[in-house]
């Protein structure tokens, strides 16, 4: 599809709107145009590799500026840095993290997000096996465990924006049952948004919304 999603008999009602954004990087077109509402409870950006999904994330967490075009939160102009406060995004990719441990990174966010749910931790700390990983620096973790970490934190930040990118990659069956649970949880909210990107539907979930995202050349 193009930048626009599919029209909608009855559009939801948005906690997150983008109107006519541009965004460009290095010498790639990302989206012209683009025209999406994000309501409460669970949407899934669909697409194949390299068609923008990731670039999508990205922008609606505040982490890419785009060149034109606006964004509202709950109907209030919203700038990058309305949108990182409203949202929780990690890059799986980064190492900005890597010499603290699991535990202080999650300690570390407690202050950023009012909602923090220290009990939501602690439950996803046991569904997601990351007991025994807790202490450690995160360089010593692997891909899988450090998703892990990513993904505690999101359900437990109390953003009304979570972002998440291939949640169930590099799990074992158990943690992925875990996180599907959670974003079970997240579809039946009235007040928050959760929004994944993912090659395929994740199965048994009911999603708000899908987002098809197709022929883009680039992805960051």
């Amino acid at each position: 599809m193009s930048d626009h999603p599919p029209s909608q008999a009855t559009a939801p009602v948005a906690l997150l709107r983008a109107s006519a954004v541009h965004l460009r990087l290095g010498e790639h077109t990302v989206f012209t145009g683009l025209d999406l509402c994000i309501a409460p409870g669970l949407t899934l950006i669909y697409g194949d590799e390299s068609c923008g999904k990731s670039s999508l994330l990205r922008l609606l967490a505040g982490d890419l500026v785009p060149q034109s075009g606006a964004f509202f939160l709950d109907g209030v102009p919203a700038d990058a840095s309305a949108l990182r406060n409203a949202s929780y995004w990690t890059d799986i990719r980064s190492e900005a993290h890597d010499t603290i441990s699991a535990r202080s990174y999650w300690a570390g966010l407690q202050t950023r997000y009012p909602a923090w749910d220290a009990m939501a931790l602690q439950t996803l700390v046991g569904g997601l096996g990351l007991a025994e990983h807790a202490d450690k620096p995160l360089y010593m973790l692997s891909t899988g465990s450090k998703r892990k970490v990513w993904l505690a934190a999101a359900f437990a930040s109390g953003a009304r924006l979570i972002l998440i990118d291939e949640p169930f990659a590099a799990l074992d069956r158990a943690s992925a049952a875990c996180v599907r649970d959670w974003l079970g949880q997240a579809a039946k909210s009235a007040s928050r948004a959760c929004v994944i990107a993912d090659y395929q539907a994740p199965a048994g979930l009911a999603l708000r919304q899908v987002l098809l995202r197709q022929g883009q050349a680039h992805a960051a």
